[in-house]
């Protein structure tokens, strides 16, 4: 007896109609990701991305209707999509175009150019968006948003500020010649007399002063020193 398997049809992949920008609305966009570029990638750390940026290699289009309700802008590989509202039937950017409007579209494609560099909204992201120059107020990370990278590097500098656990050391009133690190010498160097506090009532811990440097360092025998103290 043979039995047929029935297969659940697989919906085919929606495949998004491009509409690019005019050769004129290309070429002010691409003038604005150049300047996007060197303020975003002009520290040191992200030189790479900067000498890697060639906004003459980016393509510009409409943003696709789907993703109006959600964003002004997206990014794809190589390319950048802008909404509609920005630019007239024939892709150049509108005339009379209000200047909130014009500095938010600055924004959105600074943000899409980061982008291509940081594919996730985390730290990084918004260390780079900290340098916009452009405002607004639907672009994640640019001055004027309710998620500004100032105030969301803020929050996450307080949040791991909250998770970070306090230690208190409590003196012991004993000393020890021990030998700590100088970081400025290089090597380790004997430290007398160097106060011995007890941190969360099992680590030791030694502090000193040498050539007019504090130093401090973890001992072993945090234990044995919490017996000794009858804690």
């Amino acid at each position: 007896m043979s039995t047929t398997t029935l297969e659940t049809p697989t919906k085919p992949k929606r495949i998004l109609k491009e509409v690019k920008l005019s050769d004129k609305g290309t070429a002010w966009c691409r003038k604005v990701a150049n300047v996007a570029a060197k303020r975003a990638f002009r520290v040191k750390a992200l030189q790479g991305q900067k000498s890697a940026f060639d906004a003459d290699k980016i393509e510009f289009y409409l943003l696709p209707k789907i993703f109006h309700r959600k964003r002004i802008s997206h990014v794809g590989e190589g390319k950048i999509y802008l909404h509609p509202e920005f630019f007239d039937e024939k892709g150049n950017l509108r005339k009379k175009i209000p200047q909130e409007q014009r500095e938010e579209l600055k924004a959105a494609i600074y943000k899409e150019v980061t982008q291509l560099s940081f594919k996730r909204n985390n730290t990084d992201y918004y260390k780079v968006m900290v340098r916009c120059p452009w405002s607004g107020e639907r672009v994640d990370g640019a001055p004027g948003s309710p998620t500004a990278a100032r105030g969301m590097l803020a929050g996450k500098k307080q949040k791991k500020a909250a998770r970070k656990r306090k230690i208190e050391e409590v003196s012991t009133g004993l000393t020890e010649n021990v030998e700590m690190w100088d970081l400025t010498a290089g090597k380790h160097v004997l430290v007398k007399n160097a106060q011995i506090f007890l941190a969360d009532g099992k680590i030791k811990i030694a502090r000193g002063v040498r050539n007019g440097k504090k130093l401090r360092t973890m001992l072993p025998g945090g234990a044995d020193l919490k017996k000794q103290l009858g804690l």
